[in-house]
């Protein structure tokens, strides 16, 4: 995980609200008795200040989690 730069999510560079972003990059797969991958997009997946402090989903990029055969995503924004 770490902190990123992302004008259209409110990360703006120099600003407090930079510091409330965050971005993953994920590329993680599991074996044995179950299998599955947790995997980003090129971008990683950013999440913006109104996620973190006020609860309004608002992300860039994908997320993707696969357990088993099924695959999970990340919610749509603004939600």
């Amino acid at each position: 995980m770490e902190r990123t730069s992302n004008p259209a999510l409110g990360c703006t560079p120099g600003t407090a609200t930079a510091l409330r972003c965050v971005t993953w990059t994920e590329d993680l797969t599991l074996s044995g008795e179950h299998t599955g991958t947790k995997r980003t997009g090129p971008g990683g997946f950013t999440l913006g200040p109104a996620t973190l402090i006020g609860g309004n989903f608002k992300a860039d990029g994908t997320l993707t989690t696969t357990i088993g055969g099924t695959t999970y995503t990340q919610p749509p924004n603004n939600i």
